[in-house]
């Protein structure tokens, strides 16, 4: 992970944050664990524990001390981008989650809930 700030006369301007997935299962198929066949290489519970508790940090200093960005999300002040790989969009996603979990918008259309998914072939819904 890496972070770039760019301060100019004692004001930030901007931020880039460079990372890469959290925790996940082995990628190699070698394992003989049953529990595991269909898991290889997507992201454990804990890598997405790991994303939310650094986006609480950000939240922590780029929100809440600096108020460098608002506490609520606004397309024009975050900029998100992935691979399309489940392990890699989860983190991303886990991480946003832990920057806005305080406020975040809310889906009460049932119609709309069925959006809520995640952006790669043959995912499941994300609520229910």
């Amino acid at each position: 992970a890496g972070l770039i700030c760019l301060v100019a006369s004692e004001q930030l301007l901007f931020v880039q944050e460079l990372f890469r997935h959290g925790a996940r299962y082995p990628i190699y198929k070698e394992s003989d664990n049953a529990d595991l066949k269909s898991d290889f290489g997507e992201l454990l519970p804990v890598g997405m524990r790991q994303h939310f508790i650094l986006g609480q940090a950000l939240r922590d200093r780029y929100v809440d001390s600096l108020r460098f960005i608002n506490g609520t999300y606004r397309h024009n002040e975050v900029y998100v981008r992935s691979t399309d790989v489940n392990r890699t969009l989860m983190s991303a996603q886990s991480q946003m989650a832990g920057l806005y979990y305080k406020q975040g918008p809310t889906i009460n259309n049932d119609s709309l809930r069925k959006l809520a998914v995640p952006p790669f072939a043959g995912a499941e819904p994300l609520l229910n």
